[in-house]
């Protein structure tokens, strides 16, 4: 008779043969023996029990790759002895081969909600049983393979997350402090949620003297890659605004520009970045190597001793509330980076404060929000709104108020984009 050839494996499987019939195990043990290692063939090694509870006992002490188990015994049935190893962790995943007389529909049935993965029929024919056994081992390989790659992936999951937690402690570093933003600011607020673990969005804040340098930025993205964008952003405002001392914020978003662009451009190439603002051109045509990487931002400058506010937009808006009425004051329609020229010149707004007066600036996430009835965005229009009817909160209640109202109505769908809004109740 020609044997079928047993699957290759790095060792040799252990095989559970289960029957109180000492001459129908002797049979299966018989086949299974006659298998041996020469040309490549894999030999089983073999294990033998008589009875349901020998069965359960060496399943448990050997772990074998498969077990070769009699439906009829006394007392214990196989049927009833594979619904216990299921029930156990270590021996649960061990595929059971039922052998039976019995072929109706609804014992079988049985066999298979118990845990059995197949079946032989009496009397054993041998060529089934070897082709049926390979199939059972092949089934234990391929389980313990998916696995081991389910504990593979599962790891490279939580060291990535693991990363990006630490990320994210040092990009919460060197966000500023709510109560020193306060200290400079009493009557502002800040509410920050970012979509993922890290965020693309990030909000920056400097003092200059009188002059008080508030920043709402979106980077290109979210997560890791919003992230590393940001730290960029940061870096680059603190050598305009910290280092240089540049407080017109025009000025600080056209070197924003020029910094970010070359940053990106040094990155495509073999070039080593010399940590200045100056761009960086092709000397054989004068054009700017540009990535689409960049960022949306609204920057104002609060000049305490003329009570007025600057302001400079990357097509992020500032938004002015004074006796019920919002005004606009419009950004310029150019991103920091990307498409956007190095020479590009930002446009400077300014606007008189007076006590009571209300300044915002805040990243789309808010607006962008999709929710509500017919999920939809949250849109500008109904925030515009909403910064009109909360005027006379106290800013902290103004921060929760936001955070209520986009909150439900998110409901339980999804954050789409990192959310940012800065509030200054003067």
């Amino acid at each position: 008779m020609n044997l079928p050839k047993p699957i290759t494996e790095d060792h040799e499987p252990l095989i559970l043969v289960v029957d109180d019939d000492p001459f129908s195990r002797q049979v299966i043990i018989d086949v299974l023996d006659q298998v041996d290692n020469s040309e490549g063939a894999v030999a089983f090694r073999l294990l033998s029990a008589s009875n349901g509870d020998e069965a359960e006992r060496l399943a448990t002490e050997s772990l074998p790759d498969a077990i070769v188990m009699d439906w009829q015994m006394p007392g214990i049935s196989g049927v009833e002895v594979v619904k216990k190893l299921k029930r156990k962790d270590a021996t649960k995943d061990i595929p059971v081969l039922m052998v039976t007389a019995v072929t109706s529909d609804e014992k079988l049935q049985e066999a298979f909600e118990a845990g059995a993965v197949d079946y032989i029929t009496k009397p054993i024919k041998e060529l089934e049983l070897l082709v049926r056994v390979k199939s059972v081992l092949r089934t234990r390989r391929y389980h313990k393979e998916i696995v081991e790659q389910k504990l593979e992936i599962e790891q490279q999951k939580k060291d990535i997350t693991d990363s990006i937690r630490y990320a994210r402690d040092i990009q919460a570093a060197i966000l500023p402090p709510d109560k020193e933003i306060r200290s400079a600011l009493p009557g502002s607020f800040v509410l920050f949620k970012p979509k993922d673990i890290v965020s693309g969005d990030f909000y920056w804040f400097a003092r200059k003297g009188s002059k008080i340098i508030l920043a709402a930025c979106d980077c290109t993205g979210h997560g890791v890659p919003g992230a590393f964008v940001s730290m960029v952003g940061n870096d680059l405002l603190n050598q305009i605004v910290i280092e240089k001392g540049i407080v017109d914020p025009a000025k600080v978003l056209s070197m924003l520009n020029a910094g970010i662009i070359k940053v990106f451009a040094m990155a495509n190439t073999t070039q080593e970045p010399d940590n200045t603002l100056e761009a960086t051109s092709d000397e054989s045509s004068g054009s700017v190597n540009q990535v689409q990487d960049g960022m949306d931002i609204a920057l104002c400058i609060f000049d305490e001793d003329a009570r007025r506010v600057e302001f400079s937009g990357a097509r992020n808006p500032l938004y002015h509330v004074r006796d019920g009425q919002l005004t606009e004051i419009k950004s310029d329609k150019a991103s920091i980076g990307g498409q956007t020229p190095i020479d590009f010149d930002f446009t400077k707004h300014h606007v008189d404060l007076q006590t009571g007066d209300s300044v915002y600036v805040f990243s789309d996430g808010y607006c962008d929000q999709i929710g509500g009835p017919r999920d939809r965005k949250y849109m500008a229009k109904k925030f515009r709104k909403l910064l009109i009817e909360m005027q006379d909160k106290d800013p902290e209640d103004r921060k929760q108020i936001l955070d209520n109202v986009i909150t439900k109505w998110m409901g339980e769908r999804q954050q789409i984009d990192d959310i940012l809004v800065i509030g200054v109740l003067v």
